[in-house]
This record gives structure tokens, sequence and C-alpha cells, in this order.
């Protein structure tokens, strides 16, 4: 969540949203409250002090727009979630530590790629692509 913090924290926004939906730190806002309200109508605890069963169940009404009455706010849930979990993901696979791990090593062309020729590959793709077959392997023991 740090990067989304400091996001809105300095009234950064990715450029759009959604014409109903209120600016990135209103939305926020609003949503987390929201869905502490679930946990508090569904279960009297807040959602941090929920289990994670009670905690995917609340996100699970929220992404299904399925909201106990009078713990929404004017905007769609259903929009909330998508926007949260685009966010999310982006910053997550944005990690090169995660971008190594499904094989990608597009991070890796910074000044350039010097050693590449026609039907070759870089010496960190193939640094790149060992790992991750090494990696597989010790998953699937």
């Amino acid at each position: 969540v740090g990067p989304i913090d400091e996001r809105l924290f300095l009234n950064k926004t990715d450029g759009w949203r959604y014409d109903e939906m209120p600016c990135d730190k209103e939305v926020y806002i609003q949503g987390l409250n929201a869905i502490n309200a679930i946990g508090s109508h569904l279960y009297d605890l807040a959602f941090k002090d929920l289990n994670k069963i009670q905690q995917n169940e609340i996100l699970n009404l929220v992404q299904q727009e399925e909201i106990p009455e009078n713990c929404w706010p004017a905007f769609s849930a259903q929009l909330f979630f998508e926007e949260v979990l685009a966010e999310c993901t982006e910053i997550y696979y944005s990690l090169p530590e995660v971008q190594l791990s499904i094989g990608y090593a597009g991070m890796a062309d910074v000044p350039a790629w010097t050693e590449i020729k026609l039907n070759d590959s870089e010496k960190i793709e193939r640094l790149v692509a060992a790992k991750f077959q090494s990696s597989s392997r010790d998953e699937k023991i």
C-alpha cells in the first residue's frame, strides 16, 4: 500500500477516472471506510481484525456489488474494486523480482542491449530464462 498511500498524499493521479467516481483520494477514503463498515455490520469488527476468510468474503461482496444496505457510498463498488485491483496489480508487476519470476527481462535494457545478434538473445535474457526454468522446476517438486 506504500506506493498508493504516497500517490494519494502527493495528490497524484493516473490521469483518468470514471465519470461517476470522486477524485482518487476520496474514492480510497470512502471505499476503505465502507469496507470497514461492512466488517462492522457483518461481524462487529474492523476489516483489519477479521480473519482471512471473512476479509475475502467482504472483498467478494464489494466485487459483486452485493453490499449490505447503508454500507456503501454513492459510487459503484465494482468500479472501486476494479480500480484498486488494477493499481495493486500494476505496482506488483513493476517489481523486478516479480518480472523475473514470470520470465520477463524487459526492465534490463538500460542503457542498451549490446550483445544481441539476429536469432540470439542477450546474456541477461539467458540468465532470466535459466532462473525462471529452475524456479519453475522447484515449484513442481
